[in-house]
């Protein structure tokens, strides 16, 4: 009777604690959504104007809303533009950084380019910068290839190597979430490839959810990420995207220690949400 009267009043003390910190979570979550208000305010005000800002500089149309919401997770044409532009300005500023502007390279490749929503930012660069795009989604590359052909040459690769470039093709890759959703051994497999068509001494960023973006993981997949340094996690299915497209999560030891089998790797770097690792061959 002692014992079960004791069990009793440990249960009550921990449901009192319980209570008491949910009361706590939801006090915070007030005041942080409070806080974050005038900050989102500001973050919409900024997409707005680099949208505008494009709309007013360049002529290129801008993709329908189903190739939008399918690249970018929402139809909203404004942070598809203002996303695209961060992008393609943080590229830039980083190959600045490793003393290596867009405007040295010859010949730039964006795998897994969508329907454009960071190679349209890169207009303007000398012809002796020779651009080329691939995706395996056909209907954006229909797009791209019908909307954007002044731009870049672009080409629809299947799900798996190879791609249809001769070895030592590219002096700059760019893979803009590509390696944030697929499961290891296409991983491995594609940065196989993508050595195979990068030049002697070409530069490759490479985007992947890095530790900032650890929150996000299943609960179920953790273990697996804690163990190895990565997981792959299945999150739901992409309209016109492959059954496969799900997410994946790369701890820095994971990276150093396998894809230093393909490249030497110059750094890892944030862009925007995610991370860049800096390749070269």
């Amino acid at each position: 009777m002692e014992k079960l009267e004791a069990l009793e009043a440990k249960y009550l003390k921990l449901k009192a604690q319980r209570d008491s910190l949910k009361r706590q979570r939801d006090h915070l979550e007030s005041e942080l959504a409070l806080a974050r208000a005038p900050l989102e305010a500001m973050q919409r005000e900024e997409d707005k104007q680099r949208a505008l800002r494009h709309r007013q500089q360049s002529k290129l149309p801008i993709p329908p809303e189903a190739l939008r919401l399918r690249v970018h997770g929402a139809a909203d044409e404004v942070t598809f533009l203002s996303l695209g532009d961060a992008i393609a300005f943080g590229v830039r500023e980083i190959l600045i950084a490793e003393a290596r502007p867009m405007e040295s390279f010859q010949r730039i490749l964006d795998f897994g380019c969508g329907c454009g929503r960071v190679i349209r930012f890169f207009e303007g660069l000398p012809k002796s910068c020779e651009l080329f795009a691939t995706d395996i989604d056909p209907e954006a590359i229909s797009w791209c290839r019908e909307n954007l052909k002044d731009l870049a040459t672009f080409s629809r690769n299947n799900d798996e190597p190879p791609l249809d470039f001769a070895p030592d093709s590219f002096d700059f890759i760019l893979a803009i979430s590509v390696f944030t959703h697929l499961p290891e051994s296409l991983e491995l497999a594609w940065l196989r490839e993508l050595k195979r068509i990068a030049r002697p001494g070409a530069i490759l960023f490479l985007s992947v959810h890095g530790q900032t973006r650890f929150w996000r993981v299943p609960s179920a997949s953790y273990d697996e990420l804690e163990r190895r340094g990565f997981c792959y996690a299945r999150c739901g299915v992409t309209a016109g995207l492959p059954d496969y497209y799900q997410a994946s999560f790369h701890s820095e030891a994971y990276i150093q220690e396998h894809w230093s089998k393909f490249f030497y790797l110059r750094g890892i770097v944030p862009l925007c949400s995610q991370d860049v690792v800096i390749c070269q061959k």
